[in-house]
């Protein structure tokens, strides 16, 4: 079991050391306002609806944004970032 102080070294240590970037989805309120507690930027959180239909299009978005990375010679990481369009 680990704190949020403690997944969000992990998870700053992931980043630093192998260039790992996160993506955040939440449900409900509750489980989304805890990406500030292990350390996710804004930017890589993305909210849904319970449903299943919310959850499959989330699948579908995230699924496009890897394959958006992958493409980007760069391996740009603004595509891998949520905007409000992206909201439901």
């Amino acid at each position: 079991e680990y704190t949020g102080t403690t997944v969000k070294e992990m998870i700053a240590d992931c980043e630093s050391q192998y260039g790992w970037h996160f993506m955040y989805l939440a449900a409900s309120d509750e489980a989304f306002g805890q990406y500030e507690t292990i350390g996710i930027d804004r930017a890589s959180c993305f909210q849904i609806k319970a449903t299943p239909e919310s959850w499959g299009a989330a699948q579908k978005n995230v699924s496009q944004m890897l394959i958006d990375y992958r493409d980007d010679g760069a391996r740009s990481q603004q595509n891998l970032l949520f905007d409000k369009g992206d909201e439901e």
